[in-house]
């Protein structure tokens, strides 16, 4: 390998490395923002479905309440309703593609829509001061079961989102310990070629030097000494 070659070499080397490390950095990054966009989306969709279980049982609270006259109860109604409609209409585009989280929500919203309705009727009752029927309503099993099965729905999804959590934060985990890997690789493949390249170009340089001194020996009819054991160009 002559000694133009080997120059062009160790001048390109360190783009070379920073090049095959940058691109897979890069796709990391990548993922690393898409990991964490899905996980952001995870904890937006547990939240809102904890508030729709929560709301819920503020509105029944309301209700009861409304049974007994209390006339702040129908503001704590209408706002506590107003949040579970808010929040059924969120939940849907935080649910992402995983089929088993879309399951878990449709099954959600049909629950939320059963306990509207039926939450709907009560206070149409109260409306229209109906309060007997209203607490025989609120007091008939099949309204505890819907309020229960909204609310075992809510769970079994935040839990199922808390899984979800776990397998993102693991992911990130073992991206920060790729991401370190290549910085490791980057920095001592950066120090070998430094090595390498002082090595040579010290070597080239000694090469030259040893060639002036033979020049001025040849000039004064001395003799050069030993011949250079190099294969490049600097060979005399």
């Amino acid at each position: 390998m002559n000694l133009l070659t080997r120059a062009n070499i160790l001048a390109l080397l360190p783009l070379a490395l920073l090049l095959m490390l940058a691109i897979p950095e890069a796709i990391l990054r990548r993922q690393v923002s898409e990991n964490t966009a899905r996980l952001h989306r995870a904890t937006l969709a547990a939240a809102a479905a904890r508030d729709i279980a929560d709301n819920q049982q503020f509105a029944s609270l309301a209700l009861r309440r409304r049974v007994f006259h209390d006339r702040t109860a129908a503001t704590a109604y209408a706002m506590a309703i107003s949040a579970i409609r808010a929040s059924m209409s969120q939940l849907p585009a935080l649910a992402g593609h995983d089929p088993a989280t879309i399951e878990a929500v449709n099954h959600i919203l049909a629950s939320a829509a059963i306990e509207l309705t039926v939450l709907g009727s009560i206070d149409t009752q109260l409306r229209q001061g109906h309060f007997a029927a209203a607490a025989a309503s609120l007091a008939r099993p099949a309204y505890t079961t819907n309020a229960e099965q909204l609310s075992v729905a809510a769970r079994a999804f935040v839990l199922l989102s808390r899984a979800s959590e776990a397998e993102h934060f693991a992911l990130l985990a073992r991206l920060g310990n790729t991401s370190l890997l290549l910085f490791v690789i980057a920095g001592v493949g950066l120090t070998l070629s430094s090595v390498l390249l002082l090595y040579y170009s010290g070597s080239a340089t000694r090469a030259i030097l040893d060639i002036g001194r033979k020049s001025e020996r040849y000039w004064r009819a001395e003799p050069l000494g030993e011949p250079s054991s190099r294969r490049d160009e600097i060979v005399l």
